[in-house]
């Protein structure tokens, strides 16, 4: 029974816990199953919600896949010579740059570093392409192709943007082979028309050229390798526009309501897609004499391209009117399965209910009446009258209390003789507690005899050990009052050696404190005469130091008085130089004079002439006062180097003189340091003859704490021992009153 409840885990549960165990699992299994579906619908939803997302960046996109193919259409055609394309090339050019700066504010959002790579290639590109346009910097064919690069490009970073928003992995068949059509199929679509009506345009407006230039030879501008090349963007374009339509007719066909709108604008764009296809088969590439205009030629494949981009603008709505409606659905869903699941769980949970009651009900009703037989009511009854396990068990618990009542009786009958019998037995260990050891128990017949026998044999063993005890206790107080009387007079012996020990320990402890004061101002004596030492070092090294840079000032000062008077030289030198200027300077304004006096007598021809000599008759007037004032500035500086040169001398004078002084100081530094050198010695001796007294002292100090402590400890042994001699006197007295208070027998009553 003890092993299976270990192993019963749930054996320590009510059945209501129990019951509860059971339905949180079926709500665990059934909550894993609606967990599974909400996180798919959430996914379907998410999935959704991003692709929608998408389409605004990629609608953006195919607003550059338009413009950019106009203005590479219209630009190539401008530089042929068409002007008449010059006010559709400016627009498309703005147009352009109004897109790029739209998609470049989306692209912040888009973590794919290979798109904002492509992307920051063609930011860098568009600006140069335009700028040589407007330049006329480039022809056409590299016009053309600088656009056709940049497109595809474009076309890149669209294809990474419709899979970074999951556009290519779209799960549902109605939404995709419409983002086949208008995502992939029509952009590419577009470009390749484009690709037609820039070359095409281009080729028009180079055979016009040609024609009003040279009539004779206007047929040779359009090249094989030129129609070649058109005829295979025209059956590039053609193989696209076939699978976009292909791709449309599958969305319309799987979707439950197909869109009108999208249907009529995808045959009206399959017109005039085939119409420029065939315009540019029959004038150009199978067309001799090519005299189609490039204007027209443009216009009719700018209409084509328009219809695609309507048609891919139906397409745009119609896939952002799915993806709602796929959300919308999903919600849906999420929200009618969460009903029914709900409404299962009430049900279930109101039917698990009554089942969990019809169980619990009676068998709280069996406990209830368990609980009242345990309270002392024997006639209470269960009566269940179901005819489950618990109405089962019910009858077999009535059953069970009808015997229990049975053997309950026969039970009080045997008790009631065993009473009496224990009662005797009782009175007879009653006497036997008042210390009574002659007293002999009663032996009934009854399960108490042997417990009487029993009892007679022990006061009999007990008697014969307390006499034993007694006389042995007799024995012990006699030895433990004789060895009291030796331990009193061995610890009055120990207690006079402890106090002498002590008083000697004393003694030695204040002679040791007074040797290491003695030690601790010799060294402190020792460290201050070291540190003078250090102190005279220090001060004398300061002194040479002082001695050395009073020198060293003194050259200075001698090497600067010679500096000086060699500037006082060159100051003479310069009054020279200035008396030569100030020469030429006079004889420049004499030159003047007569410069101006032959230019006055020239007349008309010298007056310019006159104005060159008024101009340097006032650069030597300039001259010659700078002079004066640079005699005056080298005047004053002669004069200050004079008595700069008297104050050096003086300084010279009074650094001889400090020499002298700071010399005697290291002097008498040198004397003072040989004397406290001498009293380090002395100093030192008493240190190391102290330190030697204080180690001995320390030993003997050492010595007598041991004694000391032995003493002590021998001290407290002995009164440890008077103590357990005192003890062992009071243990033998009490022993002997405790064993008197027995009434023993005679021991050969004992004996016999």
């Amino acid at each position: 029974m003890i092993k299976i409840a270990k192993l019963n885990v749930f054996g320590r549960f009510l059945l209501w816990q129990k019951f509860a165990v059971l339905g949180a699992i079926a709500l665990t299994l059934v909550g894993a199953g609606f967990t599974y579906f909400v996180n798919e619908q959430q996914q379907r939803i998410e999935v959704a919600v991003r692709e929608q997302q998408g389409l605004k960046v990629v609608k953006e996109l195919l607003g550059l896949v338009n413009s950019v193919p106009r203005h590479r259409g219209s630009s190539t055609g401008l530089l042929n010579g068409n002007g008449a394309l010059a006010a559709e090339e400016r627009a498309t050019k703005a147009l352009t740059a109004q897109h790029l700066v739209a998609f470049d504010a989306m692209s912040q959002a888009i973590g794919d570093q290979e798109l904002l790579k492509i992307w920051g290639s063609i930011k860098n590109n568009w600006p140069n392409i335009a700028q040589a346009v407007d330049g006329r910097s480039v022809t056409p064919q590299e016009n053309f192709q600088a656009h056709t690069q940049l497109i595809a490009k474009v076309l890149d970073i669209l294809d990474l943007s419709i899979d970074y928003y999951g556009l290519s992995q779209d799960p549902n068949a109605e939404t995709h082979f419409l983002v086949q059509a208008v995502l992939v199929d029509s952009p590419t679509l577009s470009e390749y028309l484009g690709q037609a009506r820039g070359w095409g345009t281009g080729l028009l407006a180079k055979a016009a050229k040609a024609r009003e230039q040279e009539k004779n030879r206007a047929d040779q501008t359009v090249t094989l390798q030129d129609r070649a090349r058109l005829g295979i963007m025209t059956n590039i374009a053609n193989a696209h526009w076939i699978s976009a339509d292909r791709n449309f007719a599958k969305s319309l066909k799987v979707t439950q309501q197909p869109s009108k709108a999208l249907d009529a604008q995808r045959k009206a764009a399959a017109g005039l897609v085939d119409q420029v296809l065939k315009l540019s088969d029959e004038e150009i590439i199978g067309q001799q004499t090519i005299g189609y205009a490039s204007t027209d030629y443009y216009n009719q494949y700018s209409r084509a391209i328009e219809e695609v981009f309507k048609t891919m603008d139906v397409g745009f709505t119609e896939l952002d009117h799915l993806f709602t409606t796929q959300i919308d659905s999903a919600k849906q869903q999420l929200m009618m399965v969460s009903c029914m699941i709900l409404g299962f769980i009430l049900v279930a949970a109101g039917i698990v209910f009554y089942i969990v009651r019809s169980i619990t009900h009676p068998v709280n009703y069996l406990v209830g009446v368990m609980q009242q037989l345990a309270g002392g009511d024997n006639n209470v009854r269960a009566n269940l009258e179901t005819f489950d396990e618990i109405g089962v068990l019910g009858r077999q618990f009535d059953i069970m209390i009808d015997q229990r009542e049975a053997v309950s009786a026969q039970i009080r009958q045997e008790n009631e003789i065993l009473n009496d019998s224990i009662i005797d037995l009782l009175q007879g260990v009653a006497k036997l507690a008042q210390r009574d050891l002659t007293i002999r128990l009663p032996v009934a017949e009854n399960v108490t005899g042997p417990v009487g026998d029993a009892l007679n044999l022990l006061s009999s063993e007990t008697a014969q050990v307390l006499n034993r005890i007694l006389r042995i206790a007799e024995d012990v107080s006699q030895v433990s009052k004789q060895v009291k009387a030796q331990s009193d007079s061995v610890i009055h012996i120990a207690a006079e050696e402890k106090r002498e020990v002590e008083q000697a320990a004393s003694e030695l402890n204040h002679a040791s404190e007074t040797m290491l004061n003695i030690a601790r101002l010799a060294m402190s004596c020792n460290q201050a005469a070291e540190k003078a030492i250090q102190t005279t070092d220090k001060a004398q090294e300061t002194v040479l130091g002082t001695v050395q840079g009073i020198t060293t000032i003194r050259n200075t000062i001698r090497e600067t008085e010679k500096r000086i008077k060699r500037l006082g030289e060159r100051s003479q030198e310069i009054g020279s130089v200035i008396s030569i200027i100030n020469g030429i300077a006079e004889r420049t304004h004499i030159l003047a004079l007569n410069a101006s006096m032959h230019a006055a007598s020239a007349g008309e021809a010298g007056k310019g002439f006159a104005v060159v000599a008024n101009e340097v008759q006032k650069l030597a007037e300039n001259a010659r006062e700078a002079t004066a004032q640079i005699s005056g500035l080298v005047n004053n500086i002669q004069i200050e180097t004079a008595d700069t040169i008297t104050t050096m001398n003086d300084a010279i004078s009074q650094v001889v003189q400090g020499t002298t002084l700071a010399q005697q100081a290291g002097n008498e530094m040198r004397e003072t340091r040989e004397t406290t050198a001498n009293l380090v010695q002395l100093v030192q001796r008493i240190a190391a003859n102290s330190k030697t007294q204080v180690e001995t002292t320390r030993k003997l100090r050492e010595r007598a704490i041991q004694i000391q402590k032995s003493t002590e400890q021998t001290f407290e042994h002995l009164q440890d021992q008077g103590q357990q001699t005192e003890r062992l006197v009071d243990y033998s007295s009490g022993l002997l009153q405790s064993v008197g208070v027995f009434i023993l027998p005679k021991a050969d009553e004992v004996i016999a």
